[in-house]
């Protein structure tokens, strides 16, 4: 299949060939494209949990760790009792830290100065707490704010739980989510490999909803054993699945849709570079993946940050 591919990109009906020169075509340089998601996968899967539960990071953050996955957290600020270590110590690991509000109000029955507090103050809060850039919100209750551009003046995403898929013309500040647990009568494997499933087909984005694990005193709990077999499943699967946090699956996106590619052969070499319009860098640098046809005919794949800067292709 993946010769087939490769001979299609590059404009011959010469099946089995063992290189282009072989079907009687001369070649012109590379064709590049950019790949709709990481290292040429079919779909993107993000875990988030909301409200800081213990479980989350006695159990979840290990384990996601364990499989060399990151997932994306929601705490609510004042919920933290002025406790931060926890999420600290799991944005150091790599896990992002996303915003579910100071308060957790109902941000759609709030006036739009008391939703900007609320979306704002958060944000800086986290900030401060892991040093890094928060450009991640979850709406508590899923009810977004009256003024949406409240949400996009600090954030490039917002999480709502409507359990669709998303696909290119996802509304950032609207990114569906598939809720999860006994209050949704889906506490299975089985229910997370459907949704797998129907990701794949659709060669979109599943955002996973968790709040409790196993049995603590929180909301919906989910089995912690499920959670492993879905990891299990999705490891077993990697050059299917790219599971990553919700931001970086959003700057992915956006940057695929907004950037802008070179391509030149300088010194006998091919380089590309991979610029982006209109989005700002300093939170825009997530790398894309690229396909490019080699002299042969097979595929070949480099990962860009979108930068500016040269980089080789192996023709």
């Amino acid at each position: 299949m993946k010769n087939l591919k490769s001979l299609l990109l590059a404009g011959t009906a010469c099946l089995g060939a063992v290189s282009l020169s072989q079907c009687g075509i001369t070649y012109e340089g590379p064709n590049v494209s950019v790949c709709q998601w990481p290292g040429d996968r079919n779909a993107a899967i993000s875990y988030t949990f909301d409200d800081n539960l213990p479980n989350q990071f006695s159990t979840i953050v290990p384990m996601m760790n364990e499989f060399d996955m990151k997932c994306t957290l929601f705490p609510v600020i004042n919920w933290l009792n002025g406790d931060f270590s926890k999420v600290k110590e799991a944005s150091d690991q790599g896990h992002e830290i996303g915003s579910h509000t100071v308060s957790h109000p109902n941000l759609g029955e709030l006036s739009d100065e008391e939703a900007e507090k609320e979306l704002h103050e958060s944000r800086l809060a986290i900030e401060e707490i892991t040093g890094k850039k928060c450009i991640t919100i979850a709406y508590p209750y899923c009810s977004a704010p009256k003024n949406i551009q409240l949400v996009a003046n600090d954030y490039i995403n917002a999480r709502v739980c409507d359990g669709k898929i998303d696909s290119v013309d996802v509304n950032f500040m609207r990114v569906s989510a598939h809720p999860l647990g006994t209050v949704f009568n889906a506490t299975s494997f089985d229910n997370l490999k459907f949704i797998f499933e129907k990701t794949r087909a659709k060669g979109g984005w599943s955002t996973l909803l968790f709040h409790e694990i196993d049995l603590g005193n929180g909301y919906s709990p989910f089995p912690s054993e499920e959670v492993r077999k879905s990891l299990e499943y999705l490891k077993e699967n990697e050059s299917i699945y790219w599971v990553a946090p919700m931001g970086d699956v959003a700057r992915y996106m956006k940057e695929r849709l907004s950037h802008k590619l070179e391509v030149k052969k300088e010194n006998g070499d091919y380089i590309i570079k991979v610029s982006l319009e209109d989005l700002d860098e300093e939170i825009y640098n997530q790398p894309l993946t690229f396909r490019y046809t080699k002299k042969d005919g097979s595929l070949g794949y480099v990962d860009v940050i979108p930068d500016g800067n040269p980089v080789k292709l192996d023709i």
